[in-house]
C-alpha cells in the first residue's frame, strides 16, 4: 500500500451511497483497507478542528470498523478469516442504509443522529472484534510502519511486505 495504509470513510456521510461503493473501489483498486468511523454523530454541520474542542460531552475516538468486504482482499487479510455471515450482515446493513436514505429524502428530511447510532451499533455486533480497530499508538506495535492499528485484544493488524501475506503482533 506505500504510504497509503488505509482510509476513513464517515458513516453517516457515505454508508450506503454511491461515493460509499465508489471509495470502497477506490480502495479495492490500491490494496487500502477501508475502515468506517461514525465520527461525532453531530448531525448538521460537522464541528471541525478548531470547534470539536469546545463541545460539553466526551467522545470515543477509538471506534473504527473494517470493511469486510474491501479488508478481505487486501493483504492485512491473510491471517485473518472474514466469514461469509459478516460480509453478508454488512451488506444487510448497506442495503439498511440505503433504505433509510431514500426514506428520508422521501420525506424531505435527513437520517437522525440515532438512526445512524443504532446502524453503527448492530454492524459493530455483526462483524468480528478482528475488525474493530482502536488507532495505532506509539509503541503498540513492532512494525508501525505495516501496521494499521489495533484490535480490542491487543493484536496488532498490519499489511505484509507480499499482496499475500498479513500478521497479527
Amino acid at each position: 500500500p506505500s504510504s497509503t495504509k488505509f482510509l476513513i470513510g464517515s458513516f453517516p456521510s457515505l454508508f450506503g451511497t454511491e461515493p460509499g461503493t465508489q471509495l470502497q473501489e477506490w480502495c479495492l483498486q490500491r490494496g487500502w483497507v477501508l475502515v468506517w468511523s461514525l465520527g461525532l454523530n453531530q448531525g448538521g454541520e460537522e464541528p471541525n478542528f478548531w470547534t470539536a474542542p469546545y463541545l460539553p460531552q466526551e467522545f470515543r475516538a477509538d471506534q473504527r470498523l473494517a470493511d469486510p468486504i474491501v479488508f478481505q482482499r487486501t493483504s492485512a487479510a491473510a491471517n485473518v478469516t472474514v466469514p461469509p455471515d459478516f460480509a453478508a450482515g454488512f451488506r444487510a446493513l448497506w442495503q439498511e442504509a440505503v433504505l433509510a436514505r431514500g426514506s428520508a429524502a422521501a420525506s424531505n428530511r435527513s437520517v437522525s443522529n440515532s438512526t445512524w447510532a443504532g446502524m453503527w451499533a448492530r454492524l459493530g455486533e455483526v462483524l468480528s472484534p478482528d475488525l474493530r480497530l482502536q488507532p495505532l499508538r506509539a509503541d503498540a506495535c513492532g512494525d508501525v510502519e505495516r501496521c494499521i492499528g489495533s484490535t480490542p485484544s491487543g493484536r496488532c493488524l498490519c499489511y505484509q511486505e507480499s499482496p499475500q501475506e498479513a500478521f497479527f503482533v
